[in-house]
Formats: structure tokens, sequence, C-alpha cells
């Protein structure tokens, strides 16, 4: 998953012809690291590698701190590095990239030797550090780079893996908001899915001709056997109920009822508080069966 923001900075460097000699990314989740270092490397060499493990030519060299830890990135390693590396010399044309990944964990005296390197760079290298603790870094190095914070927030993380397991996207980003829970969300897809949503916004359109129908519904469902139907139900309401208040962009997807329901005359605001609270109040001492059949009659009264 690439940040949005890294392939801005890359690409107007490139276009402008202001590529830094040094760039520190630091990343909040290393489990996107290797996707943005390999959109630099085919931004910056104009190659179309497909995984950063592919790429075995010799002007791109890649160590990684966590992986070096028994050396703990020692200034005699870096010197290696760079001797094995074609860095040493300066005749060549051809852009040259070093990456350090998890610099945290290098030696001081290291960094201090990296710190050498990077303030008298050749004009063909292009060095990459990252981090995921910027604090624990020399105050110099941070100086001399170009700082790209990157940010991938839970959710965006949470649909990337949804999308990864045959889920389409717009399906991904509503399922998401019922509940952030990756696991249920896969271990109940006969409960999430289009279908079944739909056919529960019928229900609750349904409702406000006879109220008892959305009652009777979430009481047949609240027993052991299908707790964990009713408690799907439950935050499906509870997302419905914030498009009342939200940006709604979940009309077309289903079927344009949503705009219809958020016209009604209904306490959207209370219901959302209610369920709110059932989950918040739940623990393993709760009778949770009759902690349901109290909320559904109190859901009741938020009709008007």
């Amino acid at each position: 998953m690439l940040a949005n923001n890294l392939t801005k900075i890359i690409d107007n460097s490139i276009q402008s012809g202001k590529i830094s000699h040094c760039y520190l990314l630091d990343i909040n989740n290393n489990e996107y690291l290797d996707d943005n270092l390999l959109y630099m490397v085919n931004s910056f060499l104009n190659t179309n590698f497909k995984n950063i493990d592919e790429i075995t030519i010799p002007n791109v060299i890649i160590a990684d701190g966590i992986k070096e830890s028994d050396k703990n990135l020692s200034k005699s390693h870096i010197i290696e590095i760079f001797e094995k590396s074609s860095f040493s010399n300066n005749n060549t044309t051809d852009k040259q990239i070093i990456i350090f990944k998890n610099i945290e964990y290098a030696s001081n005296v290291a960094l201090n030797s990296l710190l050498k390197t990077i303030e008298e760079p050749y004009s063909n290298t292009i060095f990459i550090l990252t981090t995921t603790n910027q604090k624990a870094l020399l105050p110099t190095i941070k100086s001399r780079a170009f700082i790209i914070k990157i940010n991938i927030n839970k959710k965006t993380i949470s649909i990337d893996k949804l999308i990864k397991n045959n889920i389409e996207e717009n399906e991904a980003k509503l399922y998401i908001e019922i509940t952030d829970s990756i696991q249920k969300i896969l271990q109940n897809r006969h409960l999430f899915n289009l279908e079944k949503i739909n056919q529960f916004i019928s229900l609750f359109l349904d409702s406000f001709k006879n109220k008892y129908l959305l009652g009777m519904f979430l009481a047949t469902l609240n027993k052991k056997d299908t707790h964990s139907e009713v408690e799907f139900y439950l935050k499906l309401f509870q997302f419905l109920c914030t498009l009342s208040w939200s940006n709604n962009s979940y009309n077309q997807i289903l079927n344009k009822k949503i705009d219809t329901l958020i016209k009604k005359n209904f306490k959207f605001a209370d219901a959302f508080t209610l369920i709110n609270e059932y989950f918040a109040k739940k623990n393993d001492n709760t009778n949770v069966f009759l902690a349901i059949q109290s909320l559904i009659v109190q859901l009741l009264e938020c009709y008007e």
C-alpha cells in the first residue's frame, strides 16, 4: 500500500529535477514499508521491479537494522557495505541507491560514520533511511535528510486486507464501518454481505409502518445460537444511525435506500447512544440476553 504523500513528493522531485540526496521515511507501520521503498527505487531508476526482494542490481543495496541486529549495523558493517557496493566509484553516471531500513537499530558510532558519507555524497547517490522511532535518531541525521512522514491509518490497512481476501473495495469500506474487526468480517461472511444488509434496511423502513417488526426480528435472534447475529445487526443498526448526520457515500451500494431512511422521524442519535452503551457495558458478568431484551424495548421508544 502506497502513501499518497510519498508518491506526490517523489513524483514532484523527479519532475522538478530536485531529488534529495537523502530521504528519511518515518513510518508508523513497517508492514507497508517495502511497497513504498519499491516505488521510490522504480521511480528513481526507471525500473519495473514487482517486489523489493527482486532487486539484485549492483547499484541498489538494502540493509535492515532488525535483520542485522546481531551486528547492530556497526561502523565496520556499514563500511563493509560501502566497499562491496559500487558507491565508491564516483565516475559512474547511473543513479545509485542505498537503503538502510530500521536505522534506529544502528549504533551511534555507525550513524556517525553514515553521517559523514551523507554530508559529502556523490551527486548520483541517493540514501533512503527508514525508522519507526524518529526520536531515537541523531538530530544531525534528521537535519540532513528530507523527512517523509508516512501515516497509514488502521482503517486503510483493514480495508486493504479485506480486499486481499477477495472482498470488493466498496464492500470492504462498508463492512469496516460496521465493525473494525477484520476477523469478525471474515468469519461471518454469511452476515457481511450486501444482500443481508439490504434486507435489514428494508425491514427497518417497513418498521415505520409497524415498529414491532424490528423488535420481533431482533428478539427472535436474541438467543445463544444466534447471539453473534443479533450483535451484528445491532452494529449495523448503529452504523445506519450515523448516516443521519454524516456524509452518506453508501446510498448507491445500498440500493439508494439510505436517503429515504434518514428522512424518517426517528431518534437516530438516541438509538446510536443506546447501542453504544450496550457494547460499552458488556462484560463477562453481563447477562447479555436480558441486556439486549432491555435494549430492544428502548430502541422501540426511538420511533416518533
